[in-house]
């Protein structure tokens, strides 16, 4: 669902070579054993690996003669909190990680990644190698195929020595140079720790973008919406659309699916409950307060997860409530009244499940009723 270009490099490797003195005071944590080994008469501790929690870690060696000393292997505290689930009393002792505010969870994980750069410090040139080989063997300049939008054509290309993608579009029949620049997600992450730039909408006139943006790492998204560089206000606007071209509009928090109305100014999106499941349609009106958009439909099967689409002749908004077993679909004519209620197309029944397109004057389903490998209809 979208791009994420965010990588890390992980290795193992040998451990910086200790004097004799120092291998005692060495602090192993739970996951390694050591056991005394004799090689070529010189004193070698090996840290061998034990499985936890369907981790293996590989063995690594701590050899005489070398003066720098690892830190000691981090090791939470335990907290003790018990809860009643499900009839059951739990004890757990490290809840309190779950927490990424409490200075203990960060100062915990500020340990484990020290620790872990002085455990792979001496990969570094292997790491930068390996780094060189791959970017030689690709392109500076890693460009997307441009898919047509009415007049448009759209595409993502990465420029050289850049983290992040950057989302473009050109007229049609016009050249590269004269793109433009819809998203640079190199620039926009500059102000945050990390940044992910998901699913992008363009409205039906093709003068404002919707995308949803993650900030945090937490793949908690708000919904983003500016003017491109064609934005027009038109007569009677006021408010947030009376904005220039570039300008963000509007930021609505919590959003996983979003989609256009056909009157370039409504805009359907997502919402997720207390448990990170989507499960209401909210109506909103680009420069009106987003804590005031009216709920156009609320999923209240907590085994249900509701996304929403447009069909590919964009004629339709879909509204689609699934499980593992069934689907339920609801319709709004993209073109009609954004306020009318949605319509329901075929009711929810256990072990049915349909997919809904629209062509022409014709709906056509794919269904798994009596087709266990499913049918056309």
């Amino acid at each position: 669902s979208g791009s994420r270009a965010c990588h890390a490099w992980r290795g193992v490797g040998i451990l910086p070579r200790l004097p004799g003195a120092y291998i005692a005071s060495i602090r192993l944590g739970p996951r390694f054993i050591s056991q005394q080994q004799s090689d070529n008469n010189k004193k070698t501790t090996t840290i061998k690996p034990i499985k936890t929690s369907n981790v293996n870690v590989p063995p690594v060696s701590v050899r005489e003669g070398h003066h720098d000393v690892l830190p000691l292997v981090p090791s939470a505290a335990r907290r003790a909190r018990t809860v009643n689930m499900h009839s059951t009393r739990h004890t757990d002792e490290y809840a309190w990680l779950q927490n990424p505010e409490d200075t203990g969870t960060q100062q915990y994980l500020h340990d484990e990644d020290m620790y872990r750069s002085a455990l792979l410090a001496s990969l570094s040139p292997v790491r930068h190698s390996l780094f060189k080989d791959m970017t030689r063997a690709t392109s500076d300049q890693l460009l997307s195929l441009p898919e047509q939008y009415g007049g448009w054509l759209y595409y993502v290309r990465r420029p050289a020595n850049a983290n992040f993608p950057v989302y473009c579009r050109r007229k049609v029949g016009e050249t590269n140079e004269q793109e433009e620049i819809m998203i640079d997600q190199n620039t926009e992450g500059s102000d945050f720790p990390y940044i992910a730039v998901e699913t992008l909408k363009v409205s039906p006139n093709q003068s404002l973008l919707a995308y949803t943006r993650d900030t945090t790492g937490t793949e908690l998204h708000h919904l983003v919406i500016r003017t491109l560089n064609n934005y027009i206000p038109s007569p009677g606007d006021a408010g947030a659309l009376l904005a220039r071209p570039g300008t963000i509009l509007e930021i609505i928090p919590n959003v996983m699916s979003h989609e256009w109305a056909g009157d370039n100014k409504t805009v359907f999106y997502t919402t997720r409950d207390t448990l990170g499941r989507p499960y209401r349609v909210m109506r909103h009106v680009i420069g009106q307060p987003h804590d005031e958009d009216e709920i156009v439909f609320q999923e209240n099967d907590d085994k249900m997860f509701l996304d929403i689409t447009r069909t590919k002749d964009e004629k339709f908004i879909l509204m689609t409530s699934s499980s593992k077993t069934k689907t339920e679909v609801r319709t709004l004519p993209i073109e009609e009244n954004p306020t009318m209620k949605p319509k329901m197309f075929l009711p929810r029944q256990d072990m049915f499940e349909y997919f809904v397109e629209h062509n022409g004057d014709k709906f056509f389903i794919v269904t798994n009723q009596d087709a266990e490998n499913y049918k056309i209809v």
